[in-house]
């Protein structure tokens, strides 16, 4: 369980001290973290959400009444996928806040506790300082990839030479919605909830990839703790023959910090897993058949524009999905590579007491966590192989199709 005292919701000014500050601000910024607790930013998140809504039911409308080669059916059906996807993210977000502000500060938590043993060692200090840098520069990296592709995306259809009105995700029927103000407020509409709601989708997702990442440097620091067990247990003044009672105590007190703290982190991954394995899920699945959606006309369509906003688009959605995978595996060789740690430790010296726990320790560690997708599927890079391989099998399906 839980405690309720971490799941009250960092304010905007304590996450500048949090280790996920840029995920925490940019989801604030997207109406879904709630910094403090204002109609104000109730209003923008439920203004947030009505937009989402009615971009899929004129979605919706404009693939039922708009005939069209399956190229622009897929393009409009990939940009339906998305919304649907990040909408759904949203809403799993909004109804488990207190689970998404509990991880975040149980991941502050966790480096608060190992702080003491960094602080003295360069090497561990430069652990987790990679670590924040790797998670933070990857966030702002996709933020500002998706915020851009979407604003070019958007302005295509206004420079492109046609006489014919086009919409920038999908494409509408013209009769009654060529006209002004219907083209314009559908055009606005579609720019809006596809910048929104795109934005949403890779940010929720760099929020778990950043914690996965700081669990990681956790464990790695961790593995460094077991492995210096029993390096000091000796005084420079005795032979190795007189070693004291009280530098073995010494020992295995550092041995019960350290599984203390062993047993924390996979409690931390296991709670992770709790809040992050249905977001996963929709994510994998959608995110296959999206990607096919993308593939087709990307490859296939003989619109220059539609062809380079397609192969613009696709890397986020692979991304998407090669980062969970390989965040979660990272995250499963460190926690496996904590046997190796303490196997390499002085333990053929040690006392029996010692020799006993560390036994205990190995045998544990072998059992390394698991983070699921819905909690059936592993996340690990075998899965991104197999999504791959899915996807390619459903882009050949529809070629099949489209050549009848």
């Amino acid at each position: 369980m839980v405690d309720r005292s971490v799941e009250t919701p960092l304010t905007w000014r304590e996450s500048a001290e949090s280790v996920l500050r840029p995920n925490i601000r940019l989801l604030c910024s997207l109406g879904l973290w709630q910094p403090v607790d204002s109609m104000l930013f109730h209003a923008f998140t439920a203004a947030v959400l009505a937009v989402g809504v009615a971009h899929l039911a004129v979605a919706a409308l404009g693939i039922w009444q708009r005939p069209a080669d399956l190229a622009e059916v897929a393009i409009g059906l990939s940009n339906a996928f998305v919304i649907f996807t990040a909408l759904s993210k949203a809403v799993l977000f909004l109804t488990r806040r207190p689970l998404f502000y509990s991880l975040a500060r149980l991941v502050d938590q966790m480096t608060a506790e190992q702080k003491a043993f960094r602080a003295g060692d360069p090497s561990l200090q430069e652990v987790f300082s990679a670590a924040r840098r790797s998670a933070g520069r990857l966030s702002v990296f996709f933020h500002w990839y998706v915020l851009v592709a979407d604003v070019l995306w958007s302005l295509i259809p206004l420079v492109q030479a046609s006489r014919e009105k086009r919409w920038p995700f999908q494409q509408l029927p013209l009769d009654g919605w060529a006209t002004s103000p219907a083209y314009q407020l559908s055009y606005g509409l579609q720019c809006a909830s596809t910048l929104f709601f795109s934005l949403i989708s890779v940010d929720v997702d760099c929020f778990f990839v950043a914690v996965m990442t700081h669990i990681t440097a956790q464990l790695k620091i961790l593995t460094f703790r077991f492995a210096a067990i029993g390096n000091r247990m000796y005084i420079s003044d005795t032979s190795l023959n007189n070693q004291t009672a009280s530098t073995k105590d010494a020992s295995h007190e550092k041995l019960r910090g350290c599984v203390q703290t062993h047993q924390n982190i996979l409690r931390l991954v296991s709670f992770l897993n709790v809040v992050m394995s249905p977001v996963a899920m929709m994510q994998l699945a959608v995110g296959v058949v999206s990607s096919c959606m993308v593939l087709f006309p990307a490859a296939n369509s003989t619109d220059s524009a539609v062809v380079m906003k397609c192969w613009a688009a696709l890397p986020v959605l692979g991304v998407q999905l090669f980062l969970y995978c390989s965040g979660a595996q990272r995250l499963i060789d460190q926690a496996e590579a904590v046997s190796g740690a303490v196997y390499s430790c002085a333990w053929p010296e040690a006392g029996g007491r010692v020799q006993r726990s560390l036994l205990v320790v190995v045998s544990r560690a072998q059992r390394p966590p698991e983070l699921t997708a819905g909690r059936m599927f592993p996340i690990n890079r075998p899965t991104f192989l197999s999504l791959v391989n899915a996807t390619y099998s459903y882009y050949t399906v529809l070629k099949q199709v489209n050549s009848h």
